[in-house]
């Protein structure tokens, strides 16, 4: 009985050591741990800061864009509509004589090409420039309304007519596949001149067609004035 006494004591503080050890290493890692950001981790960085913004540099970038927004986009295009005279440079509209039945003489002469195409002439026979603005009115036999224009064929500028030179318009008298409908044969044609205001200036004069008729139909149009026969039937 007294020899086993002290060797239960022996590994009781065998045991106990050994605890105390483990604890030890225990705590240890749990501190290395809240220090590095967890298991396996590493450090939590410190958030990026972006500061604001200086007030001053958005007043002057917003200034800045102001300034581009309000810049005039294409200022070279110019149409008849903003009063750009060809011929007539420093004269307003108010101060020009616009082409009329009474300054020119009228035809309409048929082309080879494009095909379905006749050209309509305006000669200033008068002793000073004339202005031929925006596009005739054509009214063929009892059409209740003008013929519809080829809006795109709006040039850069009015064209101007000093005395003896022509302008020119295009009639695409009907569809080239034959597909519209509303076919007819015209036999009278009016033109009347526009004015500085798009309103019909002058009287109705009756022009007259090749042959004597015209076959039409549904799609028929005109183009704006133009200075020459090619600018006019490319359209």
């Amino acid at each position: 009985m007294t020899t086993s006494a002290p060797r239960r004591r022996t590994r009781l503080r065998a045991v106990a050591a050994a605890l105390g050890a483990t604890l030890a290493l225990t705590l240890t890692a749990c501190q290395d741990d809240e220090e590095t950001g967890g298991i396996g981790g590493t450090a939590p960085q410190s958030p990026s800061v972006q500061m604001p913004a200086d007030p001053e540099s958005d007043d002057e970038a917003t200034a800045d864009g102001a300034e581009g927004d309000g810049a005039e986009e294409n200022p070279g295009a110019r149409t008849p509509g903003d009063g750009t005279l060809e011929g007539g440079a420093g004269e307003s509209a108010e101060d020009t004589v616009p082409c009329t039945d009474a300054n020119t003489q009228l035809t309409v002469t048929p082309v080879e090409r494009p095909i379905n195409h006749v050209l309509l002439t305006a000669t200033n026979t008068g002793t000073e420039t004339c202005f031929a603005w925006y596009a005739p009115y054509l009214r063929f036999d009892d059409a209740q309304a003008p013929t519809p224009r080829i809006e795109d064929s709006t040039p850069q500028a009015v064209v101007g007519l000093a005395p003896g030179e022509s302008a020119y318009a295009a009639i695409l008298t009907s569809d080239p596949t034959g597909e519209a409908p509303d076919t007819r044969i015209a036999t009278s044609l009016g033109v009347q001149f526009s004015g500085p205001d798009d309103q019909g200036t002058g009287d109705l004069t009756e022009v007259a067609l090749p042959d004597g008729e015209q076959y039409m139909d549904s799609s028929a149009q005109v183009t704006y004035w133009q200075s020459s026969p090619d600018l006019a039937l490319i359209w």
